[in-house]
């Protein structure tokens, strides 16, 4: 008896026009300006019509460059000094000049035609696509990618709240981690020009919690391609690749030693100085606990954001949440565990997570408190999640590649799978949305 065996078709050449856009020469330029329309129109106001949101944070910031601000108006020196903050404190801290503007932020350029929080947010998707790109992902799986990555609740928030420097900051980790990968592969020196000026522009955002979490990140990719040079016994390629990031990071440290040598000066006088940094009470505060990685999903659970969040940090003005849909295409991803991009992203998930976790896993927090150099200087573990959601989106990349590889393959099994995993969802988002009007409602007060 002869066994029957599915054969697999071969995809017929197509050279039509709507391929080339989606699969061809054209689909880049065409994504590309696809994900500016939707960025464009989403937030119209905000980026051709000079509309801003009331953010909290950036009124309490004019209020204290208030007087640096009046001064440079009536003066041709620039304001060093603040008087009227803590009984005087440097006014580098709150509000400086940039020497060369149109190099040290491409706020100033991009002003010129488009609103820097739009470009920032079209900046940053970009990145995620080429990235996508680079990993072998087809055109449109990218495209996906990119506006996930964008439309992102929590960075989107960051804008509301105008945490101004952390959100541009993040927007550089796409490019970041796209230019190690290039610079991993072709140990040439476009690979280190582009780490090196990505790494400096990041820098220049003067938001060092990010960075120091973007370094964290390189970290552990670095990690993983030591053992994997010592398992293909390729040695020599990896120490000059190490070599050429650590000409990178030389370079970098010399760019952007004016803003931080300044601040580390005065790191002494402040509360994070010292061996021991912040105290730990509150270096832990903004803890991220265990239950609310419920809100990836639905991000009314526990009240939402603030007035009305009722969870167990002190407050939150913004949410995590990046939808069921992404997490249920990551968890597709990560069976593709073979691939070591995918081990490397799903080790950096897991740590971002755990070290989120804060005073609610005391046995990592302590430990990193005290031995991880500069890890006792910065607040808010939760902040460190935007590693979490950089990651799952690219993750969740590699889910729906797998699900279309599959579905081109007929796979009858795998196609029930999906089937019974999409009733599920439905199911689940139905009682999510129940739960979130009740949890909503609560208060612990």
């Amino acid at each position: 008896m002869v066994s029957k065996q599915r054969v697999k078709q071969p995809i017929p050449k197509n050279d039509s026009l709507l391929n080339k856009i989606f699969h061809g020469k054209y689909s880049t330029p065409f994504f590309i300006i696809l994900i500016f329309l939707i960025f464009g129109i989403s937030f119209f106001k905000i980026a051709f019509l000079n509309y801003t949101p009331p953010a909290s944070d950036s009124i309490q910031w004019r209020a204290s460059a208030e007087a640096l601000i009046e001064y440079n108006k009536t003066h041709k020196d620039q304001a060093l000094w603040n008087p009227n903050i803590f009984s005087g404190m440097p006014g580098f801290m709150i509000s400086l000049k940039a020497k060369y503007p149109y190099f040290d932020s491409l706020r100033k350029i991009t002003d010129k035609f488009m609103n820097w929080r739009i470009f920032y947010l079209f900046l940053g998707a970009v990145g995620i696509y080429f990235l996508m790109l680079m990993l072998g992902f087809e055109p449109l799986i990218a495209f996906i990618g990119a506006v996930s990555f964008g439309l992102s609740c929590h960075f989107i928030g960051l804008l509301e709240i105008g945490h101004n420097t952390k959100f541009r900051a993040v927007m550089f980790i796409p490019w970041i981690y796209l230019s190690i990968l290039y610079l991993r592969k072709h140990t040439n020196f476009l690979g280190l020009g582009l780490i090196t000026a990505f790494l400096i522009i990041q820098l220049k955002e003067n938001h060092p919690q990010i960075s120091y979490y973007t370094f964290l990140m390189i970290g552990i990719y670095w990690i993983y391609q030591l053992i994997e040079a010592i398992k293909e016994k390729k040695i020599g390629k990896f120490i000059l690749f190490s070599v050429m990031l650590l000409i990178s990071f030389v370079i970098v440290f010399m760019a952007v030693s004016q803003i931080y040598l300044v601040n580390y000066e005065y790191l002494k006088f402040s509360i994070r100085g010292g061996a021991t940094g912040l105290d730990k009470g509150y270096a832990q505060s903004w803890s991220f606990h265990p239950l609310e990685i419920l809100t990836f999903w639905n991000p009314g659970l526990f009240g939402g954001v603030s007035p009305y969040y009722w969870g167990w940090m002190p407050f939150t003005q913004t949410s995590m949440y990046f939808g069921i849909i992404v997490f249920v295409l990551m968890i597709f991803g990560i069976s593709n565990f073979k691939s070591q991009t995918v081990k490397i992203l799903l080790t950096i998930s897991i740590v971002s997570l755990l070290i989120s976790f804060g005073r609610h896993f005391p046995l990592l927090s302590d430990l990193l408190l005290k031995y991880l150099p500069g890890f006792n200087k910065f607040r808010v573990p939760a902040m460190i999640l935007v590693l979490f959601q950089f990651s799952a989106v690219i993750l969740a990349g590699y889910g729906l590649k797998l699900i279309i590889a599959k579905l081109r393959e007929n796979d009858e099994k795998f196609v029930s799978l999906v089937q019974k995993i999409l009733i599920a969802v439905v199911v689940l988002f139905l009682v999510f949305m129940l739960f979130s009007s009740v949890f909503g409602k609560l208060s612990l007060t």
